[in-house]
């Protein structure tokens, strides 16, 4: 037997005993049970497994009964959601090739300073969603590529080991080699001039970050692909140093109002390459300049649910009309005034997105004036009449009825037409003609009638 599977059971303890027999055992899950106590005594006699799981139960205690004797095949070691709140080296010494530890939503509040350094071969650390206040990451394992430390209470990034604070403090002084980090909702305000070579992966959102760090730069992070910065009180979303990405993430932030001509100007695409840039649900973003994207090659723009509501054919468009980003644009949730203004986006923008992505159109729709409220533009996609241009108010039902493939639509003509004595004596002769018409239709038939029963009478 190679894996044997035991969650979600009323399991108390480990039976060590009952296992011993699987000696080719390689994996084992025991989350989801009732441990309240694991001894790492256990791989004394279970020495195969390489990958163990004991998520979701309520440990409180780590026992250290293996200290010294090397645990070899343990790779994988996951104890998120348990009620853990302290980590002794001692316990996690033996775990010489250890490559992926999660302790993740713990109720850890301390670590040891030293407890990581012996895990010479761990690439991935989760201790995301504790209590964190004090960590010296001055002896992180040198061949850490993830490090996810979130919602903890970490207030002070520390580059320099010697401005180590006694309350709350991170130092990243042996992290050549990490290629993802995520300090996202802690309660950061600095960041630290500090380089990762090989950083691919930054997630600083959900922190008290005002403005885009100063030291966020190509130059201090050479492989940099992903920043994420969404859910930051930050007013100006500015960059001040150079940086070349693949995406860009700026959701959820309450105070940016608007996007000016320079605000993207240090934010390039890699060379040969092109960037992702998303801007939604910002509930004050009400503005972008029609310059901003100008020196980008962007991939796709994501601009939704933001409270946009005219946007620049300049923006989006090219001189000969063509559409300038890749992969389209997302535009739907903001509340458009679809007057003469936004005409461009049903003439040009709306079919080169129908054709690129339909999905981007479902909920694109004008907030004003009135008689537009909530009516999706996709409707009107290769109409050739000027919708938002002309009084065509009395087409609104018929676009929600019919195709959005009609081609075109008559111009609206006003009938007025005035009582006079003369139109009435009109009016009364076309309706005694009818009712003439009418009795002499009835007699009819009453004739055809009769003489079809004298026919098919039987004698």
């Amino acid at each position: 037997m190679k894996k044997l599977d035991l969650s979600d059971n009323f399991l108390s303890e480990m039976y060590i005993d009952e296992l011993v027999e699987s000696n080719n055992l390689d994996e084992l899950n025991y989350s989801n049970n009732q441990l309240k106590v694991f001894d790492n005594i256990i791989f004394d006699k279970l020495s195969t497994i390489t990958k163990l799981n004991l998520s979701h139960n309520s440990i409180e205690i780590l026992k250290s009964s293996i200290i010294t004797t090397p645990i070899n095949n343990l790779i994988v070691l996951d104890l998120s959601y348990n009620n853990i709140t302290f980590i002794s080296d001692a316990f996690l010494k033996p775990f010489v090739h250890l490559q992926y530890l999660n302790l993740s939503f713990n109720k850890v509040t301390s670590i040891y300073e030293n407890t990581f350094l012996q895990l010479f071969n761990l690439r991935i650390l989760m201790i995301n969603n504790n209590f964190l206040s004090l960590i010296n990451f001055n002896k992180l394992p040198t061949n850490l590529t993830e490090l996810n430390i979130g919602y903890n209470k970490i207030t002070k990034l520390i580059s320099e080991p010697s401005e180590i604070d006694v309350k709350t403090n991170i130092n990243f002084t042996n992290t050549s080699q990490l290629e993802l980090l995520n300090i996202s909702g802690n309660s950061l305000s600095d960041f630290p001039n500090i380089t990762f070579p090989r950083l691919k992966v930054l997630d600083i959102s959900n922190n008290n970050y005002s403005h885009i760090p100063i030291y966020l730069s190509s130059e201090n992070y050479p492989s940099i692909k992903t920043v994420i910065v969404s859910g930051n009180p930050i007013k100006n979303l500015t960059l001040y140093s150079k940086l070349r990405l693949q995406s860009f993430v700026a959701n959820n932030i309450t105070l940016v109002e608007k996007i000016n001509d320079d605000t993207f100007f240090k934010l390039e695409a890699p060379i040969n390459d092109c960037i992702n840039l998303t801007i939604s649900n910002n509930e004050k973003l009400s503005f972008i300049d029609e310059k901003a994207l100008n020196h980008m090659n962007a991939c796709f723009v994501d601009l939704s649910n933001n409270k946009i509501n005219y946007i620049s054919p300049k923006l989006l468009l090219s001189s000969n009309g063509t559409l300038k980003i890749n992969n389209g644009i997302n535009l739907q949730g903001n509340p458009f005034a679809c007057d003469c203004s936004l005409q461009w986006m049903l003439s040009d923008l709306i079919p080169q997105l129908y054709v690129i992505n339909q999905g981007i159109l479902n909920n694109l729709r004008c907030a004003t004036p009135l008689s537009l409220s909530n009516k999706r533009m996709v409707h009107w996609y290769k109409w050739k009449k000027k919708i938002f241009c002309d009084d065509t108010s009395e087409l609104f039902d018929l676009s929600e009825k019919y195709s959005v493939q009609l081609e075109g639509v008559s111009e609206k003509k006003v009938i007025t037409i005035e009582s006079s004595p003369g139109l009435l004596a009109i009016l009364g002769s076309a309706i005694l003609v009818l009712i003439i018409l009418f009795v002499i239709g009835i007699l009819l038939t009453q004739k055809l009638e009769q003489k079809r029963s004298r026919k098919n009478r039987r004698f």
